[in-house]
């Protein structure tokens, strides 16, 4: 099954795609990686507490060979 859900603002419009297949996902703890992965192409699937302390967030992206690309192209500190 798959609901079309379609959101209209001023500023944006989005396609919500809800299926009942489960996306796998990867976590992301940095927020400068999640920023980059943002940066290039990639958007973040969800947002939640991190299970090894809750004062920090982690990043839930679409597990896929590009962001695995993407992530290889990452420098930190730069």
């Amino acid at each position: 099954m798959v609901i079309l859900v379609t959101a209209t603002t001023k500023e944006m419009e989005e396609l919500i795609i809800i299926t009942n297949e489960k996306t796998k996902m990867y976590i992301v703890r940095s927020l400068s990686m999640a920023n980059w992965l943002c940066n290039h192409g990639h958007r973040i699937l969800k947002v939640e507490d991190s299970k090894k302390d809750s004062r920090f967030k982690v990043f839930l992206f679409e597990d896929s060979a590009a962001l695995h690309n993407t992530m290889k192209q990452f420098q930190k500190g730069v």
